[in-house]
């Protein structure tokens, strides 16, 4: 709530694009997903971090999904713009 808060003091979104605010969250959970998978396939990473990114993904991502409702709703009261 805070972050939104602040963040919507500078920017205001559109309605299209507040709709595709939980699916972008997601988006970038799974491109660092992506980034560990590629230091663990270099070997630059132990399997105990690759673990640990492969949960934190999923547990982002569910998160996520559990409270869609509500990201809608504090998203368009603190980010959507004002019709005029």
């Amino acid at each position: 709530r805070l972050f939104c808060r602040g963040f919507g003091l500078a920017v205001r979104l559109s309605e299209q694009e507040l709709e595709a605010l939980p699916e972008l969250i997601k988006l970038r959970m799974m491109d660092v997903y992506l980034h560990f998978a590629g230091r663990y396939a270099e070997g630059l990473d132990s399997p105990e971090i690759w673990e640990r990114q492969i949960a934190r993904a999923a547990f982002v991502c569910e998160w996520i999904d559990r409270r869609h409702d509500k990201l809608d709703r504090l998203f368009a009261e603190c980010l959507q713009q004002q019709v005029r």
